[in-house]
């Protein structure tokens, strides 16, 4: 009850240095307040005029009153930024809150007062506006009270309602505004971590083809690889090379043979599982990683791919299709064949590949350990 007590003596004192301040310069200083737009100009003027402003008074003031410490420090800290303790706090909000009382009719004004103490509110005292709303509603329920011990009229009623009324107002359109700057927040999150997958995927993938590139393949086969050697399930891959694409690029150009790539690219990728992999090597050269598949199955694929590729145009020369075909060579991991390392593999593609085109060319040739 005392810490109360105390609270309202020093509300009522905070602002003790305006009085002082007006009795001895008289209307100077009752103009320089009728200029300020609002509380931070009239200490701004105060400070220019007088190198120092009403709080200081009031502080110099209430050591002269021989006021008890508590008192003075919270007259003085009544306009700093910053408090020191709790009780300052209370008492520096507390000229905020007043405002919205003398605010009167004007809209623009009031809805100012209200939001610069709703922020003292939760800067000082770390109240939401939820809390402050709280607060207002408890101080409307004790006018009444108030009043009666002072012996001054209440508010009329109209502007108690009005005054809760925008504080409730205030409320929603903080509340929305939340809302809104979170969906703004998770959707610029989600726009970032988009755009951070795209560019990890740019990173992985061949510029021309959209195929994976070099890096990222040796990073998957070396996976699957050890996946399959220590699981015991089969892991194929197929070296495949266009056929005759040098040609290609010395007749037509390398526009068109770009053309070709990148449209062969599409179609092998098109015609692959989801969980597949496939990579452009070099060149004119991709690596084709099946898991899970054995080396029957994988022929088969590559066949029909083969099959498939052959019929539709890569690039159109003056309206004319142009179509290729390639050769493959597979090699598989599996109960048949166990090779030691992923190199080995890989070779054993690679030499299964160049018996395909030794063979003629447009055929898929199978490898193995001892290839």
């Amino acid at each position: 009850m005392r810490k109360a007590e105390e609270l309202m003596l020093a509300g009522l004192l905070q602002d003790i240095g305006m009085l002082a301040l007006l009795e001895v310069l008289g209307e100077d200083y009752a103009r320089l307040v009728e200029r300020a737009e609002d509380n931070a100009a009239l200490l701004a003027a105060e400070r220019e005029w007088l190198d120092c402003d009403h709080a200081a008074v009031g502080g110099w003031l209430a050591r002269q009153w021989n006021l008890p410490a508590l008192l003075r420090e919270a007259v003085i800290e009544s306009e700093s930024p910053a408090s020191d303790t709790t009780f300052n706090a209370c008492v520096a909000v507390s000229g905020h809150v007043a405002d919205i009382w003398l605010a009167g009719a004007d809209e623009a004004h009031a809805e100012e007062a209200h939001r610069s103490a709703a922020l003292q509110a939760a800067t000082r005292l770390g109240l939401d506006y939820a809390a402050f709303l709280a607060l207002t509603e408890d101080m409307i329920a004790a006018l009444p009270e108030v009043c009666a011990m002072f012996d001054v009229p209440p508010a009329p009623p109209a502007r108690i309602q009005a005054i809760l009324e925008q504080a409730r107002e205030l409320l929603v359109v903080r509340n929305l505004r939340e809302i809104q700057e979170a969906a703004r927040a998770r959707k610029e999150a989600d726009e970032h971590e988009d755009r951070a997958r795209r560019l990890a995927e740019e990173v992985r993938r061949d510029p021309l083809t959209g195929a994976y590139n070099r890096s990222q393949l040796e990073e998957v086969l070396e996976k699957e690889f050890d996946a399959a050697t220590r699981h015991g399930w089969p892991l194929s891959i197929a070296f495949i090379d266009l056929d005759d694409f040098k040609q290609v690029n010395d007749r037509w150009g390398h526009l068109v043979g770009d053309d070709v790539l990148r449209n062969f690219a599409k179609a092998l990728m098109r015609h692959v599982r989801s969980s597949d992999f496939v990579a452009r090597y070099g060149g004119e050269e991709f690596l084709v990683v099946l898991p899970g598949i054995n080396e029957e199955a994988a022929a088969h694929v590559v066949r029909r791919i083969l099959s498939e590729v052959a019929g539709v145009a890569m690039a159109h020369v003056n309206g004319q299709p142009l179509h290729i075909t390639f050769s493959a060579g597979l090699a598989t991991q599996g109960a048949l064949e166990q090779f030691r390392h992923v190199d080995d593999l890989l070779r054993a593609a690679d030499e299964a590949l160049y018996g395909a085109k030794r063979q003629g060319r447009n055929r898929v040739s199978v490898g193995t350990i001892s290839a």
